[in-house]
């Protein structure tokens, strides 16, 4: 289970007292879209709380410092994650991801965090962490729900996720692997990519997009199969099996 103290998260900072900004890249897990902007129409803000607390909001998050947290001033940023890794595959994302910063701030009392989510049409809505040193992505224990909003209560701060368990015990093409393992296709090596984290099919296997297939920049989705592109050195002459987008060439793709 995510413990609820201990966490670093993803560094944010601002050098400006108080500053917001709208988000500038869709968030890294594959969200859908943002969370609706808090009043001030900002993805991010930045504020800096000191020894008699404070609160940071943006995108409907928002962190509340008690008095005391803090011993000396220190910029504080809530905002929409841009950096995050990608989430299990055994769950949905029912909202944005949020980078509450910076790495490992650590404070002297329970700071709160609060991240809204959207109704999901089945399931519980779930509050799943992931620390900045082992970007593992693990349930909130204690976490509360209530009017849209899931709570917790931290001593560091991390990425947050809004979330509904999925009844699937394994990740599909494109999907994170950290949690599960990656579901099996018949007469076809499916495994877990170590770059990026996710489910990927080796040459030859059924696909959707580029990110579905293993084997690099030199493969891709051609005709729903992942095969090689110019350059891939995956084939030969007498290989009548061997996937290229073009013809064969010795042992490359042309």
């Amino acid at each position: 289970m995510f413990r609820r103290c201990g966490w670093f998260a993803s560094v944010c900072l601002a050098a400006a007292a108080c500053s917001s900004s709208p988000a500038s890249q869709a968030p890294h897990d594959g969200a859908a879209g943002d969370a609706p902007a808090d009043s001030s129409g900002a993805f991010s803000s930045t504020k800096t709380i000191g020894p008699a607390g404070g609160t940071v909001s943006a995108g409907g998050a928002s962190a509340v410092v008690p008095a005391g947290a803090l011993a000396t001033p220190m910029p504080i940023t809530v905002g929409v994650a841009s950096d995050a890794p990608p989430l299990p595959g055994n769950v949905t994302l029912i909202g944005s991801v949020f980078a509450f910063t910076p790495h490992g701030q650590p404070f002297d009392s329970l700071v709160t965090i609060n991240v809204p989510y959207t109704a999901p049409a089945s399931g519980t809505p779930t509050l799943y962490g992931a620390s900045a040193d082992d970007e593992v992505w693990a349930a909130v224990t204690g976490a509360t729900i209530a009017n849209g909003v899931l709570s917790t209560q931290v001593l560091h701060f991390s990425w947050f996720a809004p979330v509904v368990t999925s009844t699937s015990t394994c990740g599909k093409l494109s999907e994170a692997c950290i949690g599960p393992s990656c579901c099996p296709i018949a007469g076809f090596e499916v495994g877990c990519d170590g770059g990026d984290k996710t489910c990927k099919v080796m040459v030859g296997g059924p696909c959707q997009r580029d990110s579905d297939c293993a084997g690099g920049e030199f493969i891709a989705c051609v005709g729903f199969t992942c095969c090689g592109k110019t350059g891939a050195g995956i084939c030969s002459t007498s290989d009548a099996t061997a996937c290229c987008s073009g013809g064969c060439n010795v042992m490359f793709c042309q």
